[in-house]
């Protein structure tokens, strides 16, 4: 176990503290190996950064669970990634060394983004290019006939060779090239065209290249009126069923949950020093949102997809706090008060519109 411990303790040299996001890894990597009598093997090395209290160090400790996927084989890998070497034959790292690194990680994850969003870009200009040369689809488009439905006015048609020119490399779905008149779907986000989805007569589907060009995207048909909404856009086929378009509608509101809650876990998990292990959507009839301490397990209401974004971050904060104090008590009030000021009036726009549903809880 002595030896253990020293190994981790030379790995963790290796390893900067400040990031908070990095800090709760190392604590759950330590934790699964050592249980509670590696806190102080973490907490020395956590004195290291400029922002460290005592105080969080013990609450986010408690908070972490020993068992997960995060092993002290994740902190030998980070260590390693910057010089650490299992042998005895390495260098301890320099503050500026360190100092050096942080700075190569953040200049490389801005490039990361800067790229994304040209290529999004992009993605967006050649999509508009096609829908200019583009005719409407008529009724004898070869996948139209194959489903056997009419076509409808966003839909478009483009000849596989003018697609090909327009976007400089020939549309494929799993290596097979896309031929003939190529039915043309626009997605939307928001509401602008981000990119297209292109299908050929034998089903082959491409959409065009481009990172996160149809995260959240939509086809639209026709406007379906909500009240309390002025209209949102639906993507339905002719003769749709009203409990299908419900159906849909459900989908829909689920696929925005999904893409909204990440970031969100993303940003307040550090900040708040947690870890979820795992986290779902599903309809509740009394909560926002329900979380699981012990296997750190998150839930969240279906009905969030309707509210405003910052009631949905609201309850991502309010079930991560449970991850620190399982009861609402003046603790939980506290802890709430402190990273977001705001939640009673957040809280306050929920209880305003529960949405057909008599009871709620916070």
């Amino acid at each position: 176990m002595d030896n253990n411990i020293q190994r981790i303790r030379e790995a963790l040299q290796f390893i900067d503290p400040s990031d908070r996001q990095t800090w709760v890894r190392m604590g759950m990597a330590i934790k699964s190996e050592l249980a509670d009598t590696g806190f102080d093997v973490w907490e020395t090395w956590s004195q290291q950064a400029e922002s460290f209290s005592s105080t969080d160090a013990s609450d986010v400790w408690k908070s972490l669970r020993a068992g997960g996927k995060v092993t002290v084989g994740t902190l030998f890998h980070e260590a390693k990634a910057n010089g650490w070497r299992d042998d005895g034959g390495h260098q301890i790292p320099t503050p500026e060394e360190l100092a050096e690194r942080r700075r190569v990680a953040v200049d490389r994850e801005n490039r990361e983004k800067l790229a994304i969003e040209r290529e999004r870009a992009d993605t967006a200009k050649k999509a508009a290019a096609i829908l200019k040369a583009a005719s409407q689809a008529k009724a004898d488009n070869p996948y139209l006939v194959r489903k056997r439905v009419s076509p409808v006015a966003t839909l478009r048609e483009i000849d596989a060779g003018a697609a090909a020119a327009i976007l400089g490399y020939p549309p494929k779905s799993g290596g097979d090239l896309l031929t003939g008149r190529l039915l043309v779907v626009p997605v939307k986000q928001g509401d602008g065209i981000s990119t297209l989805e292109l299908i050929d007569g034998d089903k082959r589907k491409a959409a065009l290249a481009g990172r996160g060009s149809k995260v959240g995207g939509y086809w639209a048909t026709e406007r379906l009126a909500i009240r309390g909404i002025a209209s949102l856009d639906l993507f339905v086929r002719p003769g749709t069923t009203a409990e299908q378009r419900e159906a849909v509608l459900l989908r829909w509101h689920r696929e925005q949950l999904k893409v909204l809650i990440p970031p969100l876990l993303e940003k307040w998990q550090p900040i708040l020093g947690v870890h979820v292990a795992d986290w779902g959507i599903k309809k509740m009839k009394t909560k926002w949102g329900s979380c699981n301490p012990a296997s750190r397990r998150v839930w969240f209401n279906l009905e969030l997809a309707k509210k405003p974004v910052q009631c949905l971050e609201y309850i991502v904060v309010h079930e991560l706090v449970h991850l620190l104090e399982r009861h609402h008590n003046e603790r939980f009030a506290a802890l709430l008060e402190t990273h977001l000021p705001q939640w009673r009036q957040y809280r306050e726009m929920l209880s305003k519109a529960p949405l057909g549903h008599e009871e709620w809880e916070y």
